[in-house]
């Protein structure tokens, strides 16, 4: 690609919340084909974010190996794929509002089954997370997209 890779610094993430958040979201469902999450279902978690995003649903990946994740064949992950739209986007921001993906009480993201958001183009990785980890990484597609997210945050790290 030749652009770099852009990091959030994990001291700084709590930052990205709010109108941040928003607008990252933005130029994300703007450039991006579609956006996935990581389906972890825990005895505390609720599935109604996904119930939400069910019309969406293109495609439902089992797999060993998904962006920062690597597990054995015992314990799976369940990728969640969904396709790019404006329906699809207000659901999103109406369970979270941070890039880790809390919520406004600073918890409500914590009780959805689906985490981890990740975003894609043309089938290569632009954004993604891990949300227990704090950790958010970037591949810029292009200056644009690279600019663009710079002046909507501009604490990135290379």
């Amino acid at each position: 690609m030749g652009f770099n890779m852009l990091l959030i610094d994990c001291d700084n993430a709590s930052c990205v919340k709010g109108k941040i958040f928003e607008d990252i979201l933005d130029l994300c469902f703007l450039y991006c084909d579609y956006f996935s999450f990581t389906q972890h279902d825990f005895l505390w978690t609720t599935d109604k974010l996904k119930c939400e995003l069910e019309p969406f649903l293109c495609e439902k990946i089992v797999c060993t190996r998904w962006f920062r994740y690597n597990v054995t064949n015992k314990n799976p992950l369940t990728v969640l794929l969904f396709g790019i739209n404006e329906e699809a986007k207000k659901i999103v921001k109406k369970y979270w509002n941070e890039i880790f993906l809390g919520g406004d009480d600073g918890c409500t993201g914590c009780v959805q089954n689906l985490e981890d958001i990740c975003f894609f183009k043309e089938g290569e990785l632009v954004l993604g997370t891990v949300s227990h980890e704090a950790i958010c990484q970037v591949f810029p597609p292009n200056s644009f997209f690279e600019e663009s997210l710079k002046k909507i945050y501009s604490q990135w790290e290379y």
